[in-house]
C-alpha cells in the first residue's frame, strides 16, 4: 500500500460511491474527536436522493449527525487480508 493511502485526506476528496473509508469526525460542541467506518449513501427510502456519511452498521441509513459532529478528513481503508493468511 502506497504511503498516499495512509495519509488523511480533506473529505470534499473522499469518494461518494459507495466506497467504504475511515473517517475523522469532530464534534461541533465539545473538543473531541473519533474515527469511524463510513460510506456515502442516500438516507431515503425513496428517489429523494438524501446523500450523507453513514455507518455500515445497522441498516447502513444511520448518518453520522451533521448536527452534532462533521467528518473532516478520511483515509482509505487496508485491503483484508487474504483467506488463510
Amino acid at each position: 500500500m502506497s504511503d498516499k493511502a495512509n495519509q488523511w485526506h480533506p473529505i470534499d476528496d473522499a469518494p461518494k460511491d459507495g466506497t467504504h473509508v475511515l473517517g475523522f469526525v469532530e464534534s461541533r460542541f465539545y473538543e473531541t474527536s473519533w474515527q469511524v467506518v463510513m460510506f456515502w449513501n442516500d438516507i431515503t427510502d425513496d428517489e429523494s436522493g438524501m446523500f450523507t456519511w453513514v455507518s455500515p452498521l445497522g441498516d447502513g441509513k444511520g448518518p453520522i449527525d451533521s448536527c452534532t459532529s462533521e467528518p473532516t478528513h478520511y483515509m482509505h481503508l487496508p485491503k483484508p487480508p487474504k483467506k488463510g493468511e
